[in-house]
């Protein structure tokens, strides 16, 4: 399995200091790529591995809810480009989930108008696999669109969302690379920001036939994120009350931009600081006396530990963002005398 995260640190002050908290919580993790290498075939079906959920031992959920609408209405999306423009097909599809059970054995449950699943003896230290389904001969016929064809397939989507309950009314809180809580997880989680959004992700082995690789299918995107200075300190934080001042500059590259179909599309980052709630800078001598502030990109304000987006389409094969950061007068009135350090942490919200 591939990483969720690309991360990039900027560090102010010279030094960092991170303090990652301990939390029981299930964490979902999604796939790079959609490879359709999945076959059941007494549904005549064919399919990828969407994300993995490991279970917190501690709270093991009794359900699992689908949120928004059922996927056998909704069919599964393929998007691809007609030359400039960018289409979409529709095919049947459902979502399988597959649990381990405390006998042993491997329990399969298509959920597809039923919208939640009663997991039976569920055994938490092995992961629940979230598939994403489609009709064998649909998922064929529309392949042979794209044999030897100038129609490229860029992307596979859907919308649904999913909640773990311990009963019938308790949320059970979910990480993943949209965030940590009890609200809605996306089963195509946060993916490379494709045609549909964060529910998009790239087409991988198309899993059919012998001559799979004569289809027209778009490679996955390939990202890589920089600071030009990493290290940032500044002599006096008075010059940031009035207007932002700059300090490094955060640089997406596109390392595939010529052989993919992201120029259009937005690619969303994650801006955090591990082991608090909000950007803070920490006094050197007492971790505990904070300095609250505020960063921005391209003059936008960043929202903390959220999807945010600092690059408007079309896509280059490098991207520049300039990073600043702003503090309020009534919090800088109150600050201790000191020095102090913080280290902030970008990730890409790519990698399903």
């Amino acid at each position: 399995m591939k990483p969720i995260f690309r991360i990039a640190c900027i560090n102010f002050l010279l030094l960092s200091f991170c303090l990652a908290p301990v939390i029981a919580i299930s964490t979902y993790t999604t796939q790079d790529a959609a490879d359709f290498l999945y076959d059941q075939w007494q549904n005549n079906s064919i399919g990828f591995l969407a994300g993995t959920l490991a279970i917190d031992p501690d709270h093991i959920p009794t359900t699992l809810e689908l949120v928004g609408p059922s996927i056998a209405v909704a069919k599964v999306q393929f998007y691809y480009l007609d030359h400039q423009d960018l289409e979409s097909a529709n095919v049947e599809g459902t979502i399988l989930i597959r649990y381990s059970r405390t006998d042993g054995n491997l329990a399969y449950t298509y959920l597809s108008s039923q919208k939640t699943l009663m997991f039976y003896h569920l055994d938490a230290t092995k992961p629940v696999g979230i598939y994403i389904m489609v009709q064998k001969n649909q998922y064929r016929n529309l392949l042979n669109n794209f044999w030897l064809s100038s129609l490229q397939l860029v992307g596979v989507g859907v919308q649904q969302y999913f909640l773990l309950h311990d009963d019938d009314t308790t949320l059970l809180p979910t990480l993943s690379n949209q965030g940590e809580g009890t609200n809605p997880v996306p089963i195509l989680g946060g993916g490379a920001s494709g045609p549909a959004g964060i529910n998009t992700i790239p087409i991988g082995d198309p899993g059919l036939g012998f001559w799979e690789f004569l289809y027209n299918i778009a490679d996955a995107p390939s990202y890589s994120l920089c600071f030009s200075n990493e290290d940032v300190c500044i002599e006096d934080i008075n010059d940031a009350v009035d207007l932002p001042i700059e300090l490094t500059t955060l640089t997406l590259t596109v390392e595939n931009l010529e052989n993919t179909y992201l120029g259009m599309n937005q690619v969303t980052v994650r801006f955090s600081q591990t082991g608090y709630p909000s950007f803070r800078l920490l006094l050197q001598t007492d971790f505990s006396v904070i300095l609250p502030f505020k960063l921005y990109a391209n003059q936008c304000e960043i929202p903390y530990n959220s999807p945010f987006n600092p690059w408007q389409p079309p896509m280059s094969a490098c991207n520049p963002a300039s990073i600043s950061m702003g503090v309020s007068q009534q919090d800088l009135d109150h600050a201790a005398e000191g020095t102090y350090r913080a280290t902030i942490t970008v990730e890409i919200l790519s990698g399903l």
